[in-house]
């Protein structure tokens, strides 16, 4: 998957969580309208935008949503069909099959790269055109009209005036800017208005300063761009810049000691036909942003009321709320096949303690979840290449692309002359949003195979082989030691995949790989003598293994010993 693909992803999750958060404000603003103070309507759309600029969202044990079964959304089903003996093609199956998938939905990101684009530059494009033509035609303010910009800005708590530009282009008053805000007014401004009116029109553009709200107004541009295809952003955002001025009209009407709720009703009444700066010249933060909710301002202005000292506790713990709901979810449960429980991990009692790569592999084994499979007289082979490669796509877990998945090892029955002496059996099944760990217990009870988890790898094996009471499960090696068997720790060997190959030519391409990687530094390996080199090694995948396991893997294929030196690792009897 590419970073498009990735955040692409990423956006439509957040959208889906946004869309529904976005749903739960409307919600309980509607239902405690009646209480809810005019200043505490805009505080409950920031949980929302910390939803949409989350990387990621946390798990919690309990949460407000039940916990879903995990399926990854995306995730294309995949079925495996018999395939003729001998043809080669191992991997045909799951290859087509995902490229198809592909096909499907790589348009769907280049879809949304293309409007996101779109709407930023018409956006951008926009406000520089507006803000390059008001400065162009810009007057100087007169020293009456100076004076109360000064007074007003000291009365909004801002430490100095802004700039102000005076112009024609100017429809109604504005802020702009990010660092250095500008105060943007109509020519005929001082004409139009009274001292006071002139005052509170002035204290409601400093209100957005000092609140940050132009700062806030980029946030929600990029952000509308990123999800330009959901039109309950669009609306949900078009509330928040209504309720943004709803707070600006109540911090208005709390700065001044005199009720002023008639005087400043009659200045939003004067400037009810002026037109307003479109929505997408995201710069522009003005008292006529949006005129759509004119009469409901009018009626909040007309019923203001200083809030209850306890809206500052209530108001708080419903914002924390909100943010809460939205940006947790509830921890995922496992399931296997159609059933509501996780998978119990079998124990044995006296099973010996996992080492840190045993229980690496382990907890993928239960963590990645396959939504779909469906093996129809499938081999073994076939099975287990559909299974590593669905573990690399699904390993949502590992951030690391060189780690994702599992590699796995079929070590089948041999006799003394190095044929097989059995064929595993074939697997017919279908389980749904299953757990790789369940997945492979029914793949090896079907071949007849019992699977052993190793430091870097899955091994499954006869049956027989294993279950032999003369045949207890060996202990591990002890590791190797040496300066080369300790350089050969360091040297990681991305992928080892190889089929009906011999031990000279299975121990020159380690060798080839490692200098490749680690110079001349990599130790060298070598066949011991009288070890034959022409012994056959039936196929071996690895992906992402130390050069001192992949040979230890090699040594066990070919039934040799390992050892090692200062100067060399050899592979021999």
């Amino acid at each position: 998957m590419n970073l498009l693909e990735t955040v692409f992803e990423w956006v439509v999750s957040t959208t889906i969580r946004a869309s529904l958060v976005a749903v739960a404000i409307l919600a309980i603003q509607m239902m405690l309208r009646p209480w809810l103070p005019a200043k505490w309507r805009h505080p409950l759309w920031l949980p929302l935008l910390l939803v949409m600029v989350l990387p990621f969202v946390p798990a919690l044990p309990v949460h407000l949503i039940p916990a879903r079964h995990a399926t990854p959304p995306a995730a294309a089903p995949v079925t495996l069909q018999a395939s003729p003996a001998n043809t080669g093609a191992e991997q045909a199956p799951v290859a087509t099959t995902t490229a198809i998938a592909s096909n499907n939905v790589a348009l769907l990101p280049t879809l949304w790269l293309a409007g996101l684009l779109i709407t930023m530059t018409a956006g951008i494009t926009g406000y520089r055109l507006k803000l390059t033509s008001i400065r162009t035609h810009a007057l100087t303010p007169d020293p009456d009209l100076q004076e109360e910009i000064e007074a007003a800005s000291k009365a909004a708590g801002l430490s100095k005036a802004p700039l102000v530009w005076l112009s024609r282009e100017v429809e109604s008053p504005a802020v702009s800017g990010l660092l250095r805000p500008v105060l943007l007014l109509p020519a005929g401004f001082s004409a139009t208005f009274t001292a006071t009116e002139t005052r509170l029109i002035l204290l409601h553009e400093f209100s957005h300063i000092k609140r940050h709200d132009l700062a806030q107004n980029w946030l929600l541009f990029a952000l509308q761009s990123l999800h330009w295809f959901n039109p309950v952003i669009w609306f949900a955002f078009a509330r928040l810049r209504q309720d943004r001025e709803t707070a600006c009209d109540a911090r208005v009407l709390a700065l001044d000691s005199q009720d002023r709720r008639s005087e400043y009703g009659h200045a939003l009444l004067k400037m009810q036909e002026l037109p307003a700066v479109p929505g997408l010249r995201l710069g522009f933060v003005g008292l006529f942003e949006n005129l759509s909710g004119l009469r409901s301002r009018i009626s909040d202005v007309a019923r203001y009321r200083r809030s209850h000292p306890a809206w500052q506790v209530t108001g708080s713990l419903l914002v924390a709320t909100i943010a809460l709901f939205g940006s947790t979810r509830a921890q995922e449960k496992t399931t296997a096949g159609n059933e509501e429980k996780t998978t119990p991990t079998p124990k044995k009692e006296d099973a010996p303690p996992m080492t840190p790569g045993q229980a690496y592999i382990s907890k993928k084994l239960d963590t990645i979840i396959i939504p779909l499979a469906s093996f129809d007289d499938t081999s073994l082979e076939e099975s287990i290449d559909f299974i590593r490669i669905r573990s690399v796509q699904l390993d949502e877990g590992e951030k690391d692309p060189t780690k994702k998945g599992i590699n796995f090892v079929i070590r089948k029955a041999r006799g003394a002359d190095g044929q097989e002496t059995w064929t595993p059996n074939r697997s017919t099944l279908q389980l749904k949003n299953v757990s790789l760990r369940r997945l492979l217990e029914e793949v090896a009870e079907q071949s007849g195979t019992k699977m052993k988890i190793d430091d870097f790898a899955i091994t499954l094996i006869p049956k027989g082989e294993v279950d032999r009471p003369a045949d207890p499960p060996a202990p591990r090696p002890e590791p190797l030691k040496g300066k080369a068997a300790d350089a050969a720790q360091e040297i990681i060997i991305p992928v080892v995949d190889v089929e009906d190959v011999t031990l000279t030519e299975m121990v020159d391409f380690l060798n080839k790989r490692s200098k490749e990687l680690a110079g001349t530094k990599a130790p060298a390996i070598n066949i011991g003598p009288g070890t034959k080199g022409d012994t056959r090694i039936k196929e071996l995948r690895l992906k992402n293994v130390p050069l001192v396991e992949a040979a230890r893997y090699v040594a066990e294929s070919t039934k040799n010993q390992l050892s090692a030196d200062d100067t060399s690792i050899q592979i021999g009897k």
